[in-house]
């Protein structure tokens, strides 16, 4: 991730910590559709870097998701993001 500063997330970065949970919880949809109640289960991955950042990734039966959250005194902007995934063949 690069901000509008040119600082580079990845640049002179390291993990300092990370944890690993298992979430079970329930969505009550305030407009059903299909279900008023959704299952929310997922296990979660915190990253948390030297920079002041940590990166989640939860993964799901049907798919993943990842977000940034932040710790910088100021906002910030990002200028552009790059994702890359590789996963294995099978498991």
């Amino acid at each position: 991730m690069l901000l509008t500063n040119n600082e580079n997330f990845s640049n002179s970065n390291s993990i300092k910590s990370h944890s690993i949970k298992k979430v079970n919880n329930e969505i009550i949809s305030p407009v059903p559709e299909k279900k008023k109640n959704i299952k929310d289960e997922y296990n979660l991955l915190s990253i948390v870097f030297s920079k002041p950042y940590k990166i989640e990734i939860r993964a799901y039966d049907d798919g993943v998701a990842y977000r940034f959250l932040t710790s910088f005194k100021d906002s910030i902007t990002v200028r552009n993001e790059v994702a890359s995934f590789h996963f294995p063949e099978s498991v």
